[in-house]
């Protein structure tokens, strides 16, 4: 439902903004997924993961879509998201 009406508590609203800020997508929070590049989407695979804090991560080609230093940035980002989960 919060979704749908868009009511999100101010402290969800900062931290998503910090996770997209993480992966160098800050202030495109309001933007619609089908609107990003491959390569954005990507990154916003990784803030997802920052914000559901899972103890088990699948990352298959967590870099596709991305140059070599987006590339070398998204191993690295994934590595701090994942500090205290299971990374494969």
């Amino acid at each position: 439902w919060r979704s749908w009406s868009r009511l999100y508590p101010s402290a969800l609203v900062a931290e998503a903004d910090e996770a997209l800020a993480l992966v160098g997508l800050h202030g495109r929070g309001d933007t619609r997924t089908d609107r990003l590049s491959g390569g954005e989407r990507q990154k916003l695979s990784i803030a997802r993961l920052r914000l559901q804090r899972p103890r088990l991560i699948l990352a298959d080609e967590p870099t596709a879509n991305l140059d070599p230093a987006a590339a070398a940035d998204a191993c690295q980002w994934l590595g701090s998201v994942a500090q205290g989960a299971t990374l494969i």
